[in-house]
């Protein structure tokens, strides 16, 4: 199970919405509020594999990098890293995540997420070419992660 779930965990680095990119035009504007961004750095809440809950001494040791479509994700010692796509034109968001280095190296993994400006929740399939329909992992085959904005 702790194989799979740093699999996935690894893996997780998906969804960041891009951040605005400025050209430089227009900087005598006052500029305006941002909109929230998934990009920063995230902490896990909880975390349950196939129906069993992680233990707090291991989603302690687990967090999550958003940055410009990369991701990297540290469980303890583990480091995984990747890049990521978005759908947000479904009506559950979609995310694919692809590992580049760590143990998720060459996988492709198909996900859901939610999220609000603190909260970030993602159900992972580890079913190659499946992606999961609800935001529930007491099944084989599916990881949930509920994150919290890390507090600098």
């Amino acid at each position: 199970m702790f194989n799979n779930f740093l699999l996935l965990m690894l893996v997780v680095g998906l969804l960041v919405v891009h951040p605005p990119v400025s050209t430089g035009a227009n900087q005598d504007q006052p500029k305006k509020a941002q909109p929230p961004t998934l990009a920063g750095s995230w902490v896990v809440e909880s975390a349950v594999l196939e129906g069993q809950a992680f233990d707090e001494t291991i989603t302690r040791t687990m967090s999550l990098t958003l940055r410009a479509g990369r991701y990297e994700v540290r469980v303890g010692s583990q480091l995984d890293r990747g890049f990521y796509m978005v759908n947000d034109s479904q009506p559950l968001k979609q995310i694919d995540v692809t590992g580049i280095e760590g143990v998720n190296k060459g996988k492709t993994f198909l996900a859901i997420y939610d999220w609000q400006e603190e909260k970030l929740r993602i159900c992972y399939s580890l079913t190659e070419g499946k992606r999961p329909l609800t935001f529930k992992a007491d099944q084989p085959g599916y990881f949930l992660v509920t994150y919290k904005r890390e507090v600098k």
